[in-house]
């Protein structure tokens, strides 16, 4: 039988509860902790992927995400690998700042140290005309040799 929001709602019985989409179920531990999860087999491999708490995660989400699972798993990826790549990939882009920011905030340091105003715009002028164009956009520990030397060499 599959559930409807109201029954969601007046589970108290610990056990598992098909939700009306292959693999997915509504874990229920007791009346308070309900949780979404999609079961589901990689090669030789069980995998439960956890899809939130209920009542957060409304059934008509979960089945959602439980689809969108299912369309990576027919496109042969793993929910659960392609979600910790991505969680990886962002938490890599939010610790390693770019080179603009780092430069610009090098400088906001560093004017109140110099005499002259004109020295923090002119190195803000000089870092967009020469540097900013080739590494900019670059996170620190990808710059190379080779892109501090195209950036030197014409100068």
């Amino acid at each position: 039988m599959n559930l409807t929001d109201k029954q969601i709602q007046h589970l108290v019985v610990p056990g598992r509860y098909n939700a009306g989409i292959t693999g997915l179920h509504l874990r229920v531990i007791n009346k308070d902790k309900k949780y979404w999860i999609l079961r589901y087999t990689t090669g030789s491999k069980r995998r439960d992927y956890g899809l939130g708490k209920y009542p957060e995660i409304k059934l008509a989400e979960a089945r959602c995400k439980a689809v969108e699972a299912n369309k990576l798993l027919n496109e042969g990826k793993d929910p659960i690998e392609q979600k910790k790549r991505l969680t990886a990939s962002i938490k890599q882009d939010i610790s390693k700042p770019l080179f603009k920011d780092f430069a610009l905030a090098c400088v906001n340091k560093k004017k109140s140290e110099w005499r002259n105003e004109k020295h923090g715009d002119q190195w803000v002028n000089t870092l967009k005309q020469y540097v900013f164009p080739y590494i900019g956009n670059k996170h620190l520990d990808e710059i190379t040799t080779q892109d501090i030397l195209r950036i030197l060499n014409p100068i």
